[in-house]
């Protein structure tokens, strides 16, 4: 991490008014933003990277007042563009690390148990590689499903600790929009919601308002299911 520091600093030094903030913070963003642009996800085509202002705020890992204006002026200083192929490697040596606050799933890898803050899944199977339920230390979650016909449920108990969740995407998902078992994460105030289809076969409680809809900053709906 101390490459990543040594970055906070440079920023830090070309914006020393607008971002006089602990230099630990602007770390923390530029590892999310390397996380995001590792799961840059090749089926849903939805550049996740672009989010990357609002996610720092929702996750918390970006507060107080002049909150959007530091994000904001981060997301311009922070810049990953390099070969893909260094990137995955810089990341799997993060995730190598017994301290990593992130966790990446891909292809057959396996899902380990930690006090992971930020994760995301790429599955092909309802079973979401071996996860019963999001860590309760979460507070980012993105979830793309592979295989779409149908679009897989998931699994009931998959929201029951998630009590720091700020951040929930998503894709190829089906779940009882009367009822979402995402409900449970009453601290959510970004949710990203991508070709997600209403399965009236999942039994729950009929909200006819989504009670988590009150503590959003952020509602992202792309080509939601019809039904």
């Amino acid at each position: 991490r101390g490459l990543l520091h040594q970055q906070a600093g440079s920023i830090v030094a070309r914006n020393p008014c607008r971002l006089d903030i602990d230099q630990t913070i602007i770390a923390d963003c530029c590892l999310y933003e390397l996380f995001l642009h590792y799961n840059f996800h090749t089926v849903t085509k939805f550049d996740w990277v672009s989010h990357a202002s609002n996610y720092w705020i929702c996750d918390g890992i970006i507060q107080w007042e002049r909150a959007r204006d530091i994000s904001n002026a981060l997301h311009l200083e922070i810049n990953w563009k390099c070969d893909a192929s260094l990137l995955d490697h810089v990341l799997k040596m993060f995730m190598e690390h017994s301290e990593s606050p992130f966790l990446a799933i891909k292809d057959d890898d396996l899902y380990e148990e930690g006090p992971y803050r930020w994760i995301s899944v790429t599955s092909r199977d309802a079973e979401v590689h071996g996860m019963k339920a999001i860590p309760a230390e979460a507070s980012s979650f993105f979830l793309a499903f592979e295989i779409s016909n149908p679009p897989r449920a998931l699994p009931g108990e998959f929201f029951d600790y998630c009590s720091k969740l700020g951040v929930l995407t998503l894709y190829c998902c089906a779940f009882n929009f009367a009822s979402p078992s995402f409900l449970k994460c009453h601290g959510l105030r970004f949710l990203g919601l991508d070709h997600c289809t209403d399965d009236k076969t999942i039994g729950g409680e009929n909200h006819a308002v989504w009670l988590c809809l009150s503590s959003l900053w952020v509602l992202d709906l792309t080509s939601r299911g019809s039904e």
